[in-house]
């Protein structure tokens, strides 16, 4: 008689195929899912994980939601402990009000010091 066992998340990504890097992504896109903008929120970090880490996976969850999020993370004096706010993803709104203000047929404009006359 065989015997059986419950293969655990990171064998399973291996046998699918899906890689752990993916499986990561979905794990963090599912943390955010029930977020909407405005919300509060807040990560308690196990023993081993690093703030910047989490951090920047959780940013880029924001970015890969329909709208885009952002999160403004909130300082804390637990290190264990990521407190963060839900906002809009103003980067795309930005650009756009430039490119119609600069026009599509302006180049950029270099920046520079200026130069002091003598």
């Amino acid at each position: 008689m065989p015997t059986f066992r419950k293969l655990t998340p990171d064998e399973a990504a291996i046998v699918t195929g899906i890689g752990i890097r993916k499986v990561t992504e979905i794990e963090y896109d599912g943390y955010l899912r029930d977020f909407e903008l405005g919300d509060y929120g807040e990560a308690r970090l196990e023993p081993g994980e690093k703030r910047v880490t989490v951090m920047n996976r959780l940013k880029a969850a924001a970015q890969r939601c329909d709208p885009p999020l952002k999160l403004n993370f909130r300082r804390t004096s637990d290190e264990t402990l990521l407190r963060f706010r839900v906002v809009a993803d103003d980067s795309n709104a930005i650009a756009e009000v430039l490119e119609a203000t600069l026009g599509s047929d302006t180049p950029p404009q270099r920046g520079g010091q200026l130069r002091k006359r003598s």
